[in-house]
Protein backbone atom coordinates (compact mmCIF):
# COMPACT_ATOMS: atom_id res chain seq x y z
CA UNK A 1 0.00 0.00 0.00
CA UNK A 2 1.40 3.40 -0.91
CA UNK A 3 1.28 6.82 1.40
CA UNK A 4 -0.43 9.56 0.77
CA UNK A 5 1.50 12.65 0.36
CA UNK A 6 0.69 16.63 0.28
CA UNK A 7 1.48 19.46 -1.14
CA UNK A 8 2.83 22.30 1.15
CA UNK A 9 0.62 25.20 0.78
CA UNK A 10 3.03 28.17 -0.51
CA UNK A 11 2.09 31.90 0.49
CA UNK A 12 2.42 34.09 -2.64
CA UNK A 13 5.55 35.52 -1.91
CA UNK A 14 6.86 31.86 -1.55
CA UNK A 15 5.74 30.94 -4.77
CA UNK A 16 7.07 34.43 -6.70
CA UNK A 17 10.66 33.97 -5.00
CA UNK A 18 10.72 29.98 -6.15
CA UNK A 19 9.58 31.25 -9.64
CA UNK A 20 11.73 33.62 -10.11
CA UNK A 21 13.96 31.47 -9.30
CA UNK A 22 13.58 28.63 -11.31
CA UNK A 23 13.21 31.03 -14.21
CA UNK A 24 16.85 32.94 -13.07
CA UNK A 25 18.41 29.83 -13.22
CA UNK A 26 17.06 28.56 -16.77
CA UNK A 27 18.27 31.60 -18.08
CA UNK A 28 21.92 31.10 -16.62
CA UNK A 29 21.21 27.55 -18.04
CA UNK A 30 20.73 29.23 -21.38
CA UNK A 31 23.18 31.97 -21.65
CA UNK A 32 25.99 28.80 -20.28
CA UNK A 33 24.96 26.85 -23.27
CA UNK A 34 24.84 29.79 -25.72
CA UNK A 35 28.99 30.09 -24.55
CA UNK A 36 29.49 26.51 -25.00
CA UNK A 37 28.70 26.24 -28.22
CA UNK A 38 31.84 25.84 -30.48
CA UNK A 39 29.26 25.50 -33.48
CA UNK A 40 28.71 29.51 -33.89
CA UNK A 41 31.07 31.72 -34.44
CA UNK A 42 32.14 34.53 -31.89
CA UNK A 43 30.30 37.04 -33.53
CA UNK A 44 26.85 34.91 -33.43
CA UNK A 45 27.48 34.18 -29.58
CA UNK A 46 27.98 37.14 -28.71
CA UNK A 47 24.97 38.43 -30.70
CA UNK A 48 22.53 35.82 -29.39
CA UNK A 49 23.82 36.60 -25.76
CA UNK A 50 22.91 40.32 -25.85
CA UNK A 51 19.53 38.91 -27.09
CA UNK A 52 18.66 37.15 -24.65
CA UNK A 53 19.94 39.84 -22.10
CA UNK A 54 17.64 42.28 -24.03
CA UNK A 55 14.50 40.40 -23.93
CA UNK A 56 14.25 39.38 -20.31
CA UNK A 57 14.57 40.98 -17.04
CA UNK A 58 17.83 39.18 -15.90
CA UNK A 59 19.92 40.95 -14.61
CA UNK A 60 24.18 39.88 -13.98
CA UNK A 61 25.91 40.82 -11.20
CA UNK A 62 29.28 42.83 -12.20
CA UNK A 63 30.93 39.63 -11.39
CA UNK A 64 28.68 37.97 -14.74
CA UNK A 65 29.25 40.73 -16.97
CA UNK A 66 32.70 40.30 -18.05
CA UNK A 67 31.72 37.16 -20.56
CA UNK A 68 30.01 39.83 -23.20
CA UNK A 69 33.68 41.84 -23.30
CA UNK A 70 35.68 39.26 -23.18
CA UNK A 71 36.61 36.47 -26.59
CA UNK A 72 34.16 33.81 -26.66
CA UNK A 73 36.36 31.76 -29.16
Amino acid sequence: MTSLSYCERLTSAEYEQQRHGVAHDALLRLLDDIVDDVTMTTTDRRRRLLQVLAHTALSLSPFQRPFLQVNLG
